[in-house]
């Protein structure tokens, strides 16, 4: 009991589990900023695949008019896109059509 009691009115080594927190939440939220900024990075590697296979496909479509050698060449496009083991959800539905009035896909 006299051992508990002077441990407790003890002042040496206060700071020690300050420390131990202050630390604990400093690594927890560095590691939640590496993880946010590789889901940032891998999301908008991702959005510019979408982007890319969007223009590949109009401009296949534009010269072709072939729905299916275009949806061929979307998802093929679509699926070499995984990044840091994100990737896009299948089935894609690909669709285009033409407007012979103002030459758009």
């Amino acid at each position: 009991m006299r051992l508990a009691l002077k441990f407790m009115r003890s002042r040496r080594g206060a700071i020690a589990p300050i420390m131990a927190v202050c630390i604990f939440v400093l690594v927890l939220i560095s590691g939640g900023a590496v993880e946010y900024s590789a889901y940032v990075s891998a999301r908008d590697t991702l959005q510019h695949t979408v982007d890319a296979a969007a223009l590949s496909g109009a401009r296949s479509f534009y010269r072709t008019r072939d729905d299916a050698a275009t949806a061929a060449l979307v998802r093929d496009i679509i699926q070499g896109g995984e990044v840091n083991g994100f990737k896009i959800n299948e089935p894609i539905e690909v669709s285009f059509s033409y407007h012979s009035e103002d030459h758009s896909s």
